[in-house]
C-alpha cells in the first residue's frame, strides 16, 4: 500500500525541547481530542495536497479513517474531519460506515506497539464500501499495522484501497 506522511512524529515518551517537534505533537494531540482548529488545519492541509495531486479526480476517492480504540473516540476524532473532506473534495463520507464494538486497549509504550483486542471488533458496512476507491487516513502511523489490517478489511468488503495518509 502506498502511504504519504505529513509530519515526522516523536512520541512524548522521548522528551524534546525542539519547537517544531513540540508543535507537531500539539497538533496531533489536539486533532485526536477533536479541537476544532487542529481538525480544520489537518483537513485543509489534506484537501490542498489531494487537490494538487488529483485535481478533479479527487471526487472519485472516498476517505476512510482507520479505526481507533472505541466508537466514541472514532467519532470525536473523525466525524467533523470526514465531513469536511467529503464536502470539499466531493467524495462520500465514510465515517458512519465504520462501527467499532468494544474497546481496544492500546499498549503504545511498548517497542512492538501491541494492543489487547480481546473485547474489540471493527465492523464495516460492506454495501457502502463495495466498489469504492478508498484512501485510508490514520492520524498516527507507528508500524503501519492498523492501516494494513484495515486495508485488508476494506478489500474484503469490496473496496479498492488506493493508499494511506
Amino acid at each position: 500500500m502506498v502511504t504519504f506522511n505529513y509530519f515526522g512524529y516523536l512520541p512524548t515518551r522521548f522528551h524534546s525541547e525542539n519547537e517544531d517537534i513540540l508543535r507537531v505533537q500539539k497538533l496531533i494531540f489536539d486533532f485526536k481530542s477533536g479541537v476544532r482548529d487542529a481538525v480544520y488545519f489537518a483537513s485543509h492541509m489534506i484537501i490542498n495536497s489531494f487537490r494538487h495531486s488529483y485535481g478533479s479526480k479527487a471526487e472519485q476517492f472516498c476517505f476512510v479513517c482507520a479505526p481507533c480504540s472505541t466508537q466514541a473516540k472514532y467519532d470525536r476524532r473523525f466525524k467533523m474531519f470526514s465531513s469536511i473532506l467529503s464536502s470539499k473534495l466531493g467524495g462520500a463520507d465514510a465515517s458512519s460506515h465504520v462501527h467499532i464494538i468494544g474497546y481496544r486497549e492500546s499498549l503504545h509504550n511498548t517497542p512492538n506497539h501491541l494492543a489487547n483486542e480481546d473485547n474489540y471488533r471493527v465492523v464495516l458496512d460492506n454495501d457502502f464500501f463495495a466498489g469504492r476507491k478508498v484512501i485510508i487516513f490514520d492520524d498516527l502511523m507507528t508500524t503501519g499495522t492498523t492501516s494494513n489490517r484495515f486495508a485488508d478489511m476494506l478489500t474484503d468488503a469490496g473496496a479498492e484501497v488506493a493508499g494511506a495518509m
